[in-house]
C-alpha cells in the first residue's frame, strides 16, 4: 500500500502488532519515501523490556537482569525480585523471589526461538544496540519487585512534533483489593495535580526518556509510558509504549474535543502541529473511566447507555470488551455507570 500511494500514504498504528508492522515497513523502505510516525529502532527498544531498562535514558531506576537458558539459577538481586518470561518460551508464569537468593531457573536449557520474527530479527541485526537482545538464549528478565501496598500506577501520554515534545495527559490505573487486581482506568488523573511533586517528577522523567528517543529517530507520533509511584513519591518507569494510548482512545474526543488523540495522530503524520501545543488539553472538569469485561457473544459491537454518557465496545470474541464513561460527576460515578451498563448488557444478551 505504501509503495502504491507513496508519499501520500498515511498509516496510523495504534496497537503493538500494528506498530511492529508499520515501523518494520518504514525501516525496509527508508530512502524510498519520507514517511513519519513509526521508528523501528525506538519501537524495538520499547518492546524489548531488558533493552528498555538498560538503554533508554531514565528507565534504569528499577534493578533488572537478563535470564539466559544457559544459567541454572536466577541472578541474585539486592531487593526482592520479580521473574518475567519473555515471548517465545513456554509460559510457566511469573513469580517473586527473595532478595539475596538464587532460585532455580525454570527455563534452564530452553531457547527463545521466537524472540523476534525472522524479518524483524534481520532488520534488528542492522542495529548494534539491538544485537545483545536478539540472543536466543535470553529467555526472561528479573527485576525489582514493587509491592502493591501503597504504590500507585500512572500513565503519561504525549507526542513529538518535529522533534519537540508536547504533553497530553496523565491517567490513573486503579487496582482493587490489596492492589493486585486491575479495576479501571481514569483520565485525566484524579490523584495528582499540576504543581505536585509527583506530577513534576513524572513529566520530567517523560521528557528525559522521550528526549533520548528523539535522538534515536522518534518523531511525529505519540509515545506513552507507565510508571510506578512509590509511597515516598519516587517515580520509576514501568514500561514504554511507542504508540497511542489505545485503551482510552475511544473517549479522548469526548474529553478533549479538538485535542482528540486520534485527530492529532493523523495531523502528526502530515507534519501538522498539535492543537494543544504549548498547553495540555483541558477536560473541563470531565473524567473518563474505562473498565474491561468479558466479550458478550450476542451483544452488538457498540451499545450506548440511554443518556449517551457510557458505551460498550467489543472488537470480537478473541479480545476483552471495554466499557467507557465520560462525565462531570467524578471517577466513582463513572465507574458505577460502566458497571451498570455491563449488568444491563449481560441481562439483555446473555
Amino acid at each position: 500500500m505504501i509503495r502504491k500511494y507513496g508519499s501520500k500514504s498515511r498509516v496510523l498504528a495504534i496497537t503493538e502488532v500494528g506498530m511492529s508492522l508499520y515501523s518494520a515497513a518504514l525501516e525496509t523502505l527508508q530512502g524510498e519515501f519520507n514517511l513519519a510516525g513509526g521508528s523501528f529502532i525506538c519501537f524495538s527498544l520499547s518492546n524489548m523490556k531488558l533493552a528498555t531498562r538498560q538503554l533508554i535514558s531514565g528507565c534504569g531506576g528499577i534493578e533488572v537482569r537478563g535470564v539466559y537458558g544457559t544459567e541454572e539459577c536466577l541472578p541474585k538481586l539486592e531487593k526482592d525480585g520479580f521473574f518475567k518470561p519473555l515471548g517465545g518460551v513456554s509460559a510457566q508464569g511469573v513469580f517473586m523471589y527473595t532478595a539475596g537468593t538464587t532460585p532455580k531457573n525454570t527455563y534452564y536449557g530452553e531457547k527463545n526461538d521466537m524472540s523476534m520474527e525472522p524479518v524483524l530479527k534481520k532488520l534488528g541485526e542492522a542495529h548494534d544496540d539491538l544485537l545483545p537482545y536478539l540472543d536466543e538464549n535470553l529467555v526472561a528478565i528479573v527485576e525489582e519487585y514493587v509491592p502493591p501496598e501503597g504504590r500507585n500506577i500512572i500513565s503519561l501520554d504525549g507526542c513529538v512534533h518535529e522533534k519537540k515534545i508536547h504533553h497530553y495527559a496523565m491517567s490513573d490505573n486503579i487496582y482493587k483489593g490489596k492492589g493486585t487486581v486491575f479495576d479501571f482506568l481514569v483520565t485525566p488523573t484524579q490523584k495528582y495535580k499540576p504543581g505536585d511533586a509527583v506530577w513534576k517528577r513524572a513529566w520530567e522523567l517523560y521528557d528525559e526518556l522521550v528526549g533520548d528517543m528523539i535522538t534515536r529517530g522518534l518523531n511525529n507520533q505519540f509515545i506513552d509510558y507507565e510508571a510506578f509511584v512509590f509511597p515516598d513519591g519516587r517515580v520509576e518507569v514501568m514500561e514504554v509504549n511507542c504508540r497511542c494510548f489505545c485503551n482510552q482512545l475511544p473517549i479522548f474526543q469526548r474529553l478533549f474535543g479538538a485535542g482528540c488523540m486520534m485527530d492529532t495522530s493523523i495531523d502528526l503524520l502530515v507534519g501538522a502541529e498539535p492543537t494543544f501545543a504549548g498547553a495540555m488539553p483541558d477536560a473541563g472538569g470531565k473524567v473518563g473511566v474505562a473498565i474491561y469485561c468479558d466479550y458478550v457473544d450476542k451483544a452488538p459491537k457498540f451499545v450506548e447507555s440511554e443518556d449517551k454518557s457510557t458505551f460498550y465496545y467489543s472488537s470480537g470474541p478473541k479480545y476483552q470488551a471495554h466499557i467507557y464513561s465520560v462525565g462531570s460527576d467524578g471517577q466513582m460515578a463513572g465507574k458505577q455507570k460502566c458497571d451498570d451498563l455491563h449488568k444491563e448488557i449481560l441481562a439483555k444478551y446473555s
